[in-house]
């Protein structure tokens, strides 16, 4: 889905930057394909959220695509903290 996002974005004409946790050789595939920015980020690391918050602040894009999601262990959903 988020490939599928990137392709039309930029079909559009718009400066894309997407994400990638894993597959780095599919990312530089897209990135050949469509002339978007790929990035590499793991949500569950403090230094990568810490590089896309800078990387956010200061390039120019017209959309970011981030369509991943870092499971959450079932006993996390239901704990509660009261």
């Amino acid at each position: 889905m988020g490939s599928a996002m990137v392709r039309h974005l930029t079909k559009e004409g718009h400066t894309v930057i997407f994400t990638y946790h894993e597959h780095k050789d599919a990312a530089d595939r897209l990135t050949e394909e469509t002339g978007a920015t790929a990035v590499p980020f793991n949500i569950a690391d403090k230094t990568s959220c810490s590089q896309m918050e800078a990387l956010i602040s200061n390039e120019h894009f017209d959309g970011l695509v981030h369509n991943a999601a870092t499971p959450i262990p079932r006993r996390a959903i239901f704990t509660s903290t009261d």
